[in-house]
This record gives C-alpha cells, sequence and structure tokens, in this order.
C-alpha cells in the first residue's frame, strides 16, 4: 500500500487521518468539497459520478477511505440530499475503487444500530436507522457491499468522535467553556466516543494489515453519556464543573438515539490499540497547554 486517497480531508475524521497519513510518508491525496481549510486538497463533488470516476483513474490509489458525508441530523435538510451525498456517492466510490483495484474502507456510523434498548451491541445487533443521515449512511454500507468482493472493502461504523478540527461537540463545548459559556449536555443518551487521532491510527493499522471482507465497529472503550464525558474532562483540565448543564434528550426538537454504545472487541481482535478517555484527555490537555489556550 502505498497511495492513498482520503475523501472528505477538510472535515473532521479525515483531516486527522490525512495528518498522519502525509507523517508517516504514503502518498496521499484528500479531498474537499466546499471548504478546502489549509491544507493542499483536491475538490470533487461526489455527488457526481462522472467525476469521482474521473479523479480515481486519475490517482490509481492502493486504498480510499470514504470519510466524506453529509454528517449532520436535521430535519432541515432533505432527504434526496443526505441520499446522493451519502448513498449514491458511495456506489460511484465502489465502482471506481473496482475498476482501479482500489480498497475501500467506507466509515459508516454506530447512529445505524436500534438506539431504543440493549447497550454495547456487537455487529450483529439489530439495524434501526431513526434518521435520514442514518439511513442513508446504511444503505451506503448495503452499496459497498453489493458492488465490491469481500477482498475489497472494510465497513467501519464509527462511534462519536472528539477531538479538534471540523465541526463536533467536543470542540464547541471545550470552546465554550474556556470562554466561560455555559454548555448543554445530555444525560440520557450513550456512546462510546472515540478520539479522532486514535480513529486515524485504527483505520491506516486496519489497512496496512488489509483487513477486508467485513463490518466492524469502531468506538471507543467506554459506555458514557455526553454530560459524563465532559464532566470527566473538565475535571481533568481543570476547568470549572459549574458551566455544564445537564439536559435530557427531550429538550431537542430533533429525535435522538437513546443508547447505541458499541462492543469493539471485533477490533481489538485484530491488535488494533483503542486509547481510553483519560489518555486521550491527557493527550488533548497537553496540546491546548502548548497552543496557550489552556
Amino acid at each position: 500500500m502505498n497511495k492513498i486517497l482520503i475523501t472528505g480531508a477538510a472535515g473532521f475524521l479525515g483531516g486527522y487521518l490525512f495528518r498522519l497519513a502525509l507523517e508517516k510518508g504514503y502518498e496521499v491525496t484528500g479531498t474537499y468539497h466546499t471548504t478546502p481549510g489549509h491544507r493542499e486538497l483536491v475538490k470533487c463533488d461526489f455527488t457526481g459520478r462522472d467525476e469521482v470516476i474521473s479523479l480515481v483513474n486519475r490517482i490509481k490509489p492502493d486504498v480510499i477511505v470514504h470519510a466524506g458525508a453529509i454528517s449532520k441530523v436535521s430535519d432541515s435538510i432533505p432527504y434526496d440530499h443526505y441520499h446522493r451525498s451519502n448513498t449514491e456517492a458511495v456506489r460511484s466510490l465502489a465502482e471506481a475503487a473496482s475498476e482501479n483495484k482500489a480498497r475501500l474502507i467506507y466509515i459508516s456510523t454506530d447512529l445505524v444500530y436500534d438506539g431504543t434498548s440493549g447497550f454495547m451491541r456487537d455487529e450483529a445487533y439489530k439495524i434501526a436507522p431513526a434518521s435520514s443521515y442514518a439511513e442513508t449512511k446504511y444503505k451506503g454500507e448495503e452499496e459497498t457491499a453489493s458492488v465490491l468482493s469481500p477482498g475489497e472493502y472494510l465497513i467501519l461504523r464509527a462511534s462519536l468522535m472528539y477531538g479538534f478540527g471540523g465541526v463536533n461537540f467536543f470542540e464547541n463545548s471545550v470552546n465554550n467553556l474556556l470562554a466561560g459559556k455555559p454548555v448543554n449536555l445530555f444525560t440520557d443518551q450513550y456512546r462510546t466516543p472515540l478520539y479522532g487521532k486514535t480513529a486515524a491510527e485504527i483505520i491506516l493499522y486496519l489497512a496496512e494489515r488489509n483487513i477486508t471482507g467485513i463490518t466492524m465497529n469502531m468506538g471507543g472503550t467506554e459506555r458514557i453519556s455526553r454530560w459524563e464525558f465532559m464532566k470527566r474532562f473538565a475535571i481533568k483540565a481543570g476547568i470549572s464543573e459549574g458551566l455544564l448543564i445537564p439536559v435530557p434528550m427531550s429538550s431537542v426538537p430533533v429525535p435522538q438515539v437513546a443508547d447505541v454504545s458499541m462492543d469493539i472487541s471485533a477490533l481489538k481482535e485484530t491488535g488494533a490499540v483503542v486509547s481510553d478517555i483519560d489518555e486521550s484527555f491527557s493527550h488533548i490537555i497537553s496540546q491546548l497547554r502548548i497552543s496557550g489556550k489552556l
């Protein structure tokens, strides 16, 4: 494996992965859709099939990591927008991968699972997407597996992620805390959060070992609510906990899932290293102190 194509490289996970792949000496091409950021990225609209085919034919990557998507869960975004970006675009990318003998790593979501009962679900757990975002991401999984042979793809169901870069609840929460502003956080929604840096390390680890033909949970080691999560961060960082406001999911108009925490036993069996929350917080706090923000 030498050449890697990363979609959504201007976003959160794609950004972490792009930087790590460059650090490890790979020949990396990253794409963006609307905002390039500060990186040397290639503009590509993945809803345009011809544009996708042309890009992949030109680059001829060994591995494609599809981290690009409309990831915001919102009733204001029309279903067809989600479908074009999260389902149709995946099929185009899978077809381009097949034509160029490239492996595709498709980043899906923990939100495909039934979030109404149970916890720490494994990959065989009931699928019941509760939003247009989750439904179209699951359809992207189906497109990946229907177009490509088992040796050509890997599907990773990613948990809620945290870190810096792109739009994510953690960065918004930290920025508000440092500015002395209150932060509303759910007490009754449970996930298995994963540090974005760790997620990037896991993806490259799996790619380097040519692990394919399966759907795998990619999350953190601990089931936790957003409020408990940010409280632990505040305590570790020495920030006032008084700014953290516990609220129920019913406080927001968009329906939320109660529990999509994941069992990552299959991921651990590959030998991938998954840093725990406290280890990740230590790294983040160190970076904040180096930057003078803390």
